[in-house]
């Protein structure tokens, strides 16, 4: 089965799918580093280095060497800065937000058997116009303002049957807690049903949650990492495994966060340490943010690049280009492999069933 991978960006996705036994003949890519980290090792995929707005169907065609409608599954997940919390949500009105309309064009040109949308947590209920008073919960969603609802209208009206869910990486055995909104859909009638969890938070009835002891504690190599200045590690010693900013002494708290003291939410991302007995948060694309801190459980330094792309599950010898802000950008804004893999998979039996 074969397959083309859109907003491609260092791979994640188009490992997981290799991975579940399809064919990526084309990546499609606009980030000149990820380009780089495309080309060097995805051999036997043939990257598209352009903004996607300029490609077009018979371009993909004649590099994949296929026809319209002979392409399996078209997978992908658009720029989620737009629609993520730690961005402005935009929404649609930000220029990578309005590329999901890409994504819906190419899918309308090539008409794939299947497609495979990934996108951020958020992107569930993120409104078109943020200006239009948003529905009782009860019924936020039928809300038509919903950017999902919109897109999933758009993919209905090409014929496709349409399932969606958010996921958590966690319940599929990836070490780390990230929520994902997917949209699957099909030619067929018959809907892809999303696979079911293999893990939990309890295991009690399945496997538990893999934490992020089992990933780094043995890595042989963890040489490439930022580093914090004098006033981060000043806090950061004091801080215990799996605590954040409120386990400093009350004397220390007001002097450490300063204003962020006034922001909502129980802001458990700053000064944050991780715990080997825990899932790794979800990765961002830099372990020092003031808000998504992720200190090393023993050491007094960020994630290094080596742990990030451990807790991704990139391949030991999977090579990230650019300096080191690029490569964990990179490992931060990739789809967990395992999760790519396990999704993939489902939607490879449901063509096997066509057949």
């Amino acid at each position: 089965m074969n397959a083309i991978s859109l907003f491609s960006g260092a791979g994640g996705s188009d490992i997981g799918v290799n991975k579940a036994g399809f064919d990526v003949k084309v990546a499609i890519e606009n980030d000149p580093n990820c380009v780089k980290t495309l080309s060097r090792n995805l051999k036997e995929t043939k990257v598209i280095s352009k903004d996607i707005r300029q490609v077009t169907k018979d371009e993909i065609l004649a590099v994949s060497n296929l026809k319209e409608g002979e392409i399996d599954l078209l997978f992908g997940g658009p720029p989620c800065q737009s629609f993520s919390s730690a961005g402005k949500m935009k929404s649609i009105h930000d220029e990578r937000g309005s590329l999901i309309f890409e994504y819906l064009r190419l899918v309308k040109e090539l008409h794939p058997k299947t497609f495979l949308f990934e996108n951020v947590k958020q992107f569930r209920y993120i409104q078109i116009d943020n200006t239009k008073p948003k529905p009782h919960y009860s019924q936020r969603d039928k809300d038509p303002n919903l950017v999902i609802n919109h897109l999933i209208k758009e993919f209905k009206s090409l014929g496709y049957t349409i399932t969606f869910s958010v996921v958590n990486s966690a319940d599929y055995g990836v070490p780390q807690k990230r929520e994902r909104t997917i949209i699957l859909g099909t030619k067929s009638k018959n809907p892809i049903l999303f696979p079911e969890p293999t893990h939990s938070k309890d295991g009690k009835k399945l496997k538990k949650w893999r934490v992020l002891g089992e990933i780094i504690k043995n890595l042989k190599q963890n040489e490439e990492h930022i580093i914090y200045d004098d006033k981060r590690k000043k806090f950061l010693k004091l801080i215990p495994p799996g605590g954040f900013w409120k386990s400093l002494p009350v004397e220390l708290q007001k002097e450490a966060m300063g204003e962020k003291l006034k922001l909502g939410g129980g802001k458990t991302g700053f000064f944050r340490r991780l715990s080997y007995d825990l899932p790794s948060p979800t990765l961002c694309t830099s372990p020092k943010q003031p808000g998504t801190d992720m200190c090393h459980p023993e050491k007094l330094r960020p994630l290094s690049v080596e742990e990030y792309s451990a807790i991704q599950e990139f391949p030991e010898n999977w090579v990230f280009e650019g300096d080191i802000n690029q490569k964990y950008k990179q490992i931060g804004n990739a789809v967990p492999v395992r999760l790519a893999f396990v999704v993939a998979n489902q939607i490879k039996n449901h063509l096997e069933t066509l057949e």
